[in-house]
């Protein structure tokens, strides 16, 4: 796929010139995330319950870059070794060390790897850009629900606490 395909994401950004606005964006997600006991699984159930087994799984993020650089943050992430991530934005450099930005971080990245992992613009292109974090904030969580409404199930990072937390509640579940 050319360079140019993944600028379409945003009306504002140009080749090698972000517009320096936050972006959200929705990749796909490996099926097998949505079966099994490990906690990361579990959790994916809890926060998509209504979601048929064989239906798309979709991760829904935020990014200051272009999503094209955050993609390969997350399909190169390794938590064994360092990595190095492309941006394709021209923001940073062009290799940059992977730097882990939570404390907690949900690991995600092991879904978004091999034949998944890949934008869908589709999704998120005509929302694009945001001039503040917390714009870009408020409407990942909007289209997280609204892709929910739509049948896919989705992990949407930390706006999913919120979801397991009240499920957690609602079923009287303790840790």
């Amino acid at each position: 796929m050319a360079f140019d395909d993944f600028q379409k994401h945003c009306k504002e950004c140009k080749k090698g010139k972000p517009c320096g606005k936050f972006h959200i964006y929705v990749m796909t997600v490996d099926p097998r995330l949505k079966v099994g006991k490990k906690s990361k699984k579990v959790r994916f159930r809890k926060i998509n319950p209504d979601t048929h087994q064989n239906g798309k799984a979709l991760y829904v993020g935020k990014c200051e870059c272009s999503p094209r650089c955050r993609q390969s943050k997350h399909r190169n992430y390794n938590s064994k070794k360092p990595t190095k991530w492309s941006c394709y934005c021209g923001k940073y450099e062009s290799n940059n060390l992977y730097h882990p930005y939570r404390d907690k971080p949900t690991r995600i990245h092991d879904f978004l790897k091999g034949e998944y992992g890949y934008l869908q613009p589709k999704l998120f292109r005509k929302l694009n850009p945001f001039k503040t974090s917390e714009d870009a904030n408020n409407a990942e969580e909007e289209l997280a629900i609204q892709l929910r409404k739509d049948g896919f199930a989705v992990w949407a990072g930390h706006h999913d606490d919120k979801i397991v937390e009240r499920f957690d509640l609602e079923n009287n579940i303790t840790e």
